[in-house]
């Protein structure tokens, strides 16, 4: 079910790692990167060049940093698992961010629009995604979200709802199977930036229904069943 988490931004303060990178506060990239439109590949990662690379940074340094890594499990322990699994769990080994600065357009999949505002919206579960079906997602915006730059989620009753959260709230949902997005263009006067990752229950786990079909991640294709692995993607 869909369920919105709290969490102490003082004790998880995931958001002054990220401006450490940046040097600067996460609502104003757009003033030291540029703001241009750009376009994702698939995943997270803006093609723009100067933002691209510090991204690639990002990702090695949260790979071999103390401080992240022992905040994002202290994370996934204490917030997700006690306030939503509260049993076994796996999580994804590093979580995604997604970058959009102010008066920056991205496309990156199918274009819906509700409310008269235009959004990327796509299923986890389709292709070129192709996330396995027990998977969970977790969205957490670091910067101010408003409807005019917030994510919409499809509901079961087939209506998209935007999810304004604050800072300090994670938005959990079924992404596999219900279309989700950002705004294609963020018209607002800050940098949008989020982070998200996905989890599952671990009795959920089957390697037997991974295939061969060919998934995208960060600009490199993967066969499904070499990369949703406890060895590549996913933590206990």
């Amino acid at each position: 079910m869909e369920k919105i988490l709290n969490y102490n931004t003082d004790l998880y303060n995931f958001k002054k790692y990220f401006e450490h990178f940046f040097e600067c506060d996460l609502e104003h990239i757009h003033k030291h990167y540029g703001s241009k439109d750009f376009e994702w590949d698939g995943h997270e990662i803006p093609q723009n060049k100067e933002i691209g690379d510090v991204v690639e940074l990002i990702f090695k340094d949260m790979r071999s940093n103390f401080e992240f890594q022992s905040m994002w499990k202290l994370f996934i322990k204490d917030i997700v698992k006690e306030q939503y699994f509260k049993e076994p769990m796996l999580h994804q080994r590093l979580p995604s961010f997604k970058i959009i600065p102010s008066g920056a357009s991205c496309k990156y999949s199918n274009i819906i629009n509700r409310n008269g505002i235009d959004y990327s919206a796509h299923r986890d579960g389709d292709h070129p995604y192709s996330h396995p079906r027990w998977e969970i997602n977790f969205w957490m915006p670091l910067t101010k979200i408003e409807e005019n730059n917030a994510m919409i989620v499809e509901g079961d009753d087939g209506i998209f709802y935007p999810k304004i959260l604050n800072y300090g709230q994670v938005q959990v949902f079924f992404g596999n199977k219900k279309l989700h997005g950002p705004p294609v263009k963020n018209i607002s006067k800050i940098t949008r930036f989020t982070m998200d990752f996905r989890c599952l229950f671990a009795n959920q786990y089957d390697e037997s229904i991974l295939t061969d079909k060919l998934i995208l991640s960060r600009g490199k294709w993967w066969p499904q069943k070499k990369y949703f692995t406890k060895e590549l993607y996913y933590d206990e």
